[in-house]
């Protein structure tokens, strides 16, 4: 019986504690009809939705929290940076490889007007005649280096841009390792 009633006053006050440690919240509807959420209760003539009892969080918890939000968003970010910089990395790639097709098209562009040239304007009679034709050879050729320069251009641009997304990555990680590693490899492949 002993045990009974001091696992009763135990019980009843953990209760208290509880309670007096608890707070309540208080939506309710003004005659106005703006909805209110409120620590006090509402004044009178105003409707009660709901009460919601809960127990306040300590000061430390609080702190633990916000530390793992900050942790949380300091990883997402590292993580949008990683992704940004794979994106650029991948463009920058492509664009060499565009750069390096629309190359290989001028250079081939410029040969065939260099044979045409050649073919055509052996004789003031095949100049006169093939006129037209040799200024297109010509135009044709300088409109592929054109093309050529501009994707080289872009090429390099989209490169600066990976480069600058994988700096921003720490340098501890492994990705921004990996990352930093294959713009040194890039640019000696480039280079040589």
């Amino acid at each position: 019986m002993k045990y009974l009633t001091a696992s009763a006053i135990v019980l009843v006050l953990g209760f208290m504690n509880t309670a007096l440690k608890a707070d309540r919240l208080y939506i309710w509807t003004a005659p106005s009809g703006v909805e209110h959420i409120t620590e006090q209760p509402p004044p009178a003539g105003a409707k009660t939705n709901s009460v919601i009892d809960y127990t306040p969080e300590s000061k430390k918890q609080v702190e633990q929290y916000e530390q793992q939000q900050q942790e949380s968003l300091e990883n997402w970010r590292l993580k949008q940076r990683r992704r940004e910089a794979l994106e650029a990395r991948k463009k920058a790639d492509e664009a060499q490889q565009e750069a390096l097709k629309v190359r290989a098209k001028a250079q081939s562009a410029a040969r065939t007007a260099k044979e045409y040239i050649e073919t055509h304007n052996r004789n003031q009679y095949m100049r006169r005649a093939y006129k037209y034709e040799l200024r297109k050879a010509a135009e044709d050729a300088a409109t592929a280096r054109q093309q050529a320069q501009e994707a080289e251009k872009r090429a390099k641009e989209a490169e600066e841009r990976a480069r600058l997304a994988e700096e921003r990555l720490p340098i501890c990680s492994s990705s921004g390792l990996a990352a930093r590693a294959s713009r040194i490899v890039a640019s000696t492949v480039r280079d040589a």
